[in-house]
């Protein structure tokens, strides 16, 4: 488990998650991925974070 709080928090929902993805019909999955992929370096990009 992780010691941070933030991380820590958001630990039970993990399966749950990965769970719920996995019951999506797979071309719903596939635009999820790339729109996933676009917010992930959009906010990369833009948002100044230190990471």
């Amino acid at each position: 488990m992780s010691k941070a709080e933030v991380e820590r928090i958001w630990l039970p929902f993990a399966p749950r998650l990965l769970i719920s993805v996995g019951l999506l019909p797979e071309r719903w999955r596939k635009w999820g991925l790339a729109l996933q992929l676009l917010v992930a370096l959009l906010v990369q990009h833009l948002l100044n974070t230190r990471w």
